[in-house]
């Protein structure tokens, strides 16, 4: 493997010494925000950050340009240790999507004033915005029940991205058993759930209703298209209910590779951060198109989330708590 080149923000992440310059804290790459940060979106030049301070929940923007916050955020309900809630926050049709399961609702919020904009009651659970529009996850709980599991019927809700409003729903099966914080993927005629959790469960839906079954691994969403990261490979999409070929990330056993997070981007590289078997989070990235080597990136520790940008990827909360580091590798 020829040596890495990444920016110098990436060297905070590393656990052992490298060669690059430290990064001061502040610095461009390089942001500490107050709080725990569990998901976010770049919209424009500004980094969104859903982040939990306390009991609280709040979107807080972030200039990627100043290395800080701006000092706009905006509260969007509570949270509890036992109960996480839902972790979503996308951008659709001019705004910025997030949920509050607290009060049971899809959040919006205005990304020019920073202000909530609307509320819907679509049940909390969760929010996906890809190339098929809006989607909220609808239920009783997702939680599984004392008897058996939550037996309630869950359903995909399409919501007009600009004012709340229902346009369609599909049914997605009956107590999907799933983590609270489910994380939908949107693509162009299906939406992938996952659970978040170490397990890996998830499921995909066919967004015209025709098919429903379970499957694992992570899943992402770019230009229309889903990718998701089953054990140490990435699966580059091809239709519903099959995959194209596969991007090997890491030459290993398959049951030594755990996917936590993938995102794909505008650098066309995947980026995957896996759990190996007796080790710690691993940052592994390489061109969709198989070229050039896989680069990999020890971390301080497991992130939260991955965030693509135009010059790499956001790795939240990978170098420490309360820090967003951003990437740049060189495949």
């Amino acid at each position: 493997m020829r040596p890495i080149r990444w920016a110098a923000a990436a060297a905070a992440l590393l656990l052992a010494p490298v060669c690059a310059a430290p990064v001061a804290a502040g610095a461009p790459g390089d942001v500490t925000v107050a709080g725990t940060p569990r998901a976010g979106v770049y919209v424009e030049n500004r980094l969104w950050v859903l982040v939990d301070r306390g009991p609280l929940r709040r979107v807080v923007e972030i200039d990627p340009s100043r290395g800080r916050a701006t000092g706009r955020g905006v509260p969007v309900g509570g949270v509890s240790a036992d109960r996480p809630g839902p972790i979503a926050l996308v951008a659709a049709g001019g705004g910025l999507w997030t949920t509050d399961r607290e009060a049971g609702t899809a959040v919006r919020i205005d990304p020019a004033t920073a202000r909530e904009v609307a509320r819907v009651a679509v049940g909390g659970l969760s929010v996906g915005a890809g190339h098929a529009g809006l989607w909220a996850l609808d239920g009783t709980s997702v939680y599984p029940g004392a008897a058996g599991g939550a037996r309630a019927e869950h359903r995909l809700v399409r919501l007009d991205p600009v004012t709340g409003a229902r346009i369609t729903s599909v049914a997605v099966g009956q107590g999907l058993g799933m983590e609270p914080h489910t994380v939908l993927t949107v693509g162009r005629d299906r939406v992938d759930l996952s659970d978040g959790g170490p397990g890996g469960l998830g499921a995909v839906a066919a967004l015209d209703g025709s098919g429903y079954r379970r499957i694992g691994g992570r899943a992402t969403a770019f230009a229309g298209r889903v990718y998701r990261a089953v054990h140490c490979d990435v699966l580059l999409p091809r239709v519903f209910g099959a995959t194209g070929p596969r991007l090997r990330l890491w030459s290993a056993p398959s049951s030594a590779c755990l996917p936590l997070q993938i995102s794909v981007g505008p650098a066309a590289s995947a980026w995957v951060v896996y759990r190996r078997r007796g080790g710690g989070a691993t940052l592994a990235w390489r061109r969709l198109d198989g070229s050039g080597d896989v680069q990999r990136l020890r971390l301080a520790r497991t992130p939260s989330a991955l965030v693509s940008a135009p010059r790499g990827v956001w790795v939240l909360g990978g170098a420490g708590p309360g820090r967003l580091t951003l990437v740049r590798g060189r495949p």
